[in-house]
């Protein structure tokens, strides 16, 4: 869930700033303000994955949505 809230204010010299402020919540009513979004799973590239050239963080991802 989403909030949207624009603030304007002036700041000396008669300059107009407007600036918003999104709050990004987990579906429990959660914030993730100074928290950052938690991982579910962690992946990590391996030296052999690099060397071969592979993407396993992309590879994992296929397999999480192919339901694997």
């Amino acid at each position: 869930m989403c909030r949207f809230f624009p603030t304007e204010f002036y700041i000396p010299g008669k300059i107009c700033i407007m600036i918003t402020g999104i709050g990004v919540y987990y579906p429990d009513g959660g914030e993730t303000q100074r928290i950052g979004i938690v991982p579910d799973i962690e992946i990590r590239p391996t030296i052999k994955g690099i060397k071969e050239g592979r993407d396993e963080l992309l590879e994992k991802a296929i397999e999480i949505i192919n339901g694997k």
